[in-house]
């Protein structure tokens, strides 16, 4: 069985597949930016709904996807399940840190959506409204990572 950060890397691979072309946020029309927006967020979530595993044992279920313009962030809320025989064994795989120090330079660094200063954010929701893992990319939490 694949590890949980597994996943993890293949959303964010899935993200790399679907950044939009070239943009300028800035110049562009309200109407630009949500189709911008709405497109980077489908991008992503049929992305993770192709990657996530589904069943017994830990399965993922894309629930949401939301963006906002004006913040410039597009947002994917994962449901989390564990099957009744499986004691989850995370470790620091499942730090927002360790996601990130392997996820920015390859993703997102030297994208559009760095340029645009975009922020992708995705949680892993589990049962009962807890949060196995929220990662937030951006110019920001992704710089520290600029040079590995």
């Amino acid at each position: 069985m694949l590890r949980p950060s597994s996943f993890f890397l293949i959303y964010f691979a899935t993200l790399a597949a679907c950044t939009p072309a070239p943009f300028d946020y800035d110049a562009a029309s309200e109407g630009e930016r949500e189709a911008y927006l709405e497109a980077t967020s489908l991008g992503v979530y049929d992305g993770l709904t192709g990657s996530l595993p589904g069943g017994k044992g830990i399965s993922w279920n894309v629930r949401e996807r939301t963006y906002d313009t004006a913040r410039r962030r597009v947002e994917i809320v994962v449901d989390t399940r564990f099957g009744d025989d499986e004691t989850p064994a995370f470790g620091s795989d499942m730090r927002a840190e360790t996601v990130l120090r392997k996820v920015c330079p390859e993703h997102y660094l030297g994208t559009p959506l760095e340029a645009n200063e975009v922020t992708i954010y995705v949680r892993f929701a589990l049962e009962g409204g807890g949060t196995m893992l929220a990662a937030s990319l951006n110019p920001t939490t992704c710089g520290r990572y600029r040079d590995g």
